[in-house]
């Protein structure tokens, strides 16, 4: 077998150790940065989605408001509507005995 060391020079291997750390270190920068916008932009978004669900809430409080007072309208008119249906029948009842009492007397 033979050696098939390769000799490298201790000067390169510390530049390229050198290059190497700043490589991660400036990486590692990156990311944290990144990290701290992404964190920012979820916490916006959170504040947002919050803001919107609070809006939609009360959009469908009012909403709730608004169909009960129309509940409310229509029993009341309903109640006219026989209200009204009543006093004809009783009015078209008179008008008949009146023309049976002409016709019988």
């Amino acid at each position: 077998m033979s050696d098939n060391k390769v000799s490298i020079d201790p000067m390169a291997a510390l530049h390229e150790a050198r290059v190497l750390n700043d490589f991660y270190s400036n990486r590692c920068l990156i990311l944290s940065n990144e990290i701290v916008q992404l964190s920012s932009a979820e916490k916006q978004h959170t504040e947002d989605t919050e803001k919107i669900s609070a809006q939609y809430r009360e959009m469908l409080s009012e909403r709730d408001i608004e169909i009960n007072q129309l509940k409310q309208d229509l029993a009341k008119a309903r109640g006219e509507v026989v209200m009204l249906t009543n006093k004809t029948a009783q009015q078209q009842r008179r008008r008949n005995s009146k023309r049976k009492a002409v016709t019988n007397g």
